[in-house]
Parts: structure tokens; sequence; C-alpha cells
């Protein structure tokens, strides 16, 4: 995951049915190497903005920590902690190679703020792929999810 560091910027598409058509969002992740106690521990933290593309308004934040632990040299196990601003908290558990992972809310993995609002989420799938053979360098960021009113919607 070397190409994973870093502040990413691109554009978006969101999506809730029933509840909210397609809208375009600008979306900035920024990637870091987490400060930890222990240098051989691969701990990153991360953070993330939506934003409206044409009024700039906000849409979502969240910030989390991404914990790599390696099978071998190029793919492994990884744990996924995120907290959103609508009250939302997950540990999410998957896989990562080289140039992707995948991630999804496992093991009651989510739980929210008393003040959240519903429709409650219930299932979050998040995947990540780098293309580092593009001029420049692309990621695809993918965000899945269920509430207690729709299924998964890719």
């Amino acid at each position: 995951m070397e190409h994973l560091e870093g502040t990413w910027v691109g554009d978006g598409v969101g999506e809730y049915p029933p509840y909210l058509a397609r809208f375009p969002f600008e979306h900035t992740m920024v990637i870091e190497k987490a400060i930890t106690h222990n240098p051989r521990k691969l701990h990153w933290a991360y953070r993330s903005v939506a934003r409206h593309k044409e009024t700039k308004e906000g849409l979502h934040m969240e910030t989390g920590f991404l914990r790599f632990f390696p099978e071998a040299i190029d793919h492994g196990k990884l744990e996924m902690t995120c907290t959103s601003s609508n009250g939302l908290s997950e540990v999410n558990e998957g896989t990562y190679t080289q140039d992707s992972f995948d991630v999804w809310t496992r093991y009651n993995g989510i739980t929210r703020a008393q003040q959240a609002r519903r429709p409650f989420v219930t299932e979050v799938r998040r995947i990540c792929e780098i293309r580092p053979q593009n001029e420049p360098m692309t990621l695809e960021y993918r965000v899945e999810m269920a509430t207690e009113r729709s299924a998964m919607q890719p």
C-alpha cells in the first residue's frame, strides 16, 4: 500500500435511493502514516470530506485509522475504524493487497450516537483501488451501505 499515502482529490457521484437522486460532489481524502509508539506497526490515519460540487456545501466528513497486519510482502489483513460527523462509528475488517483494500462491518461493528437520525445504517463496505499505472496515478474509492430501510447499495 505504498502508493496509498497522500492527499487524494477528485469528483464523485452520490445516490441514496429512493430518498436522494444522483448528485455530484467533490471529495478530498488525506491518508498519512500515523505517529505510533512503535515504528514497526503499520497504523495510518485518514480524514475525508465531501462537498456538493456546485454549491460547495459540506455533505459529509469522517476520520479514522487503518491498521495493516501483513501476511506476506504484498498482502494481509486490514482493520479500519471510521467516525462520521453524523454520529456513526464503524469498525471494518477485511484484506489488502499492494494496490487495493476491501473492508466491511462485521461482528456488530457499527455504533451510533444517541442523537443519530433514522434510518440507521446497518452495514458498510469500503473498497479502494489504486491504479499506479495511470498517469497521473488514480484512486477509486467506493462506499456501499445498507440501512434499516434499504438493502446494500453498490
